[in-house]
């Protein structure tokens, strides 16, 4: 199901911009956000050096869902998520870490676990062993 759907298109770095002003915009009134106009300038400067990167689900030519991405060797730290149709974030976060995956990511951080992405198969880890993994991944393995 998540893989199948006709005219959902994966794509990396298609909307920089509007994915992180997703990500900055509030869930619903009265929400705060994390992502600061300072932090979206500086995942801005990030992406113009070649380390930040979106990844996004395209729905019959629109935009649905986008994750704000710092891709560093070979970790994949996944710094905020939106959405604006229904179950498209499931789909992106899939899809996304099937691509990091196949082209040889060995770390992906969701950064905190919810119920929800515990339910999607992440796993959290001690920190000693995210920072092995880290380092690991940051020397290439």
């Amino acid at each position: 199901l998540v893989h199948a759907q006709p005219g959902w298109e994966l794509r990396r770095d298609g909307a920089f911009e509007a994915v992180v002003a997703a990500c900055a915009h509030p869930r619903a009134p009265g929400d705060s956000v994390w992502m600061t106009p300072r932090l979206r300038r500086q995942y801005t400067r990030l992406h113009a050096v070649g380390v930040a990167h979106t990844f996004e689900l395209w729905v019959d030519g629109a935009l649905a869902a986008g994750i704000v991405a710092v891709l560093l060797g070979r970790a994949a730290l996944l710094e905020s998520m939106a959405h604006s149709v229904p179950h498209a974030g499931n789909v992106l976060l899939a899809r996304t870490l099937d691509h990091l995956a196949g082209r040889g990511f060995t770390l992906c951080d969701i950064q905190l676990p919810t119920d929800h992405t515990l339910r999607l198969g992440a796993r959290p880890v001690s920190r000693a062993v995210f920072d092995a993994r880290l380092r690991a991944s940051l020397r290439g393995g």
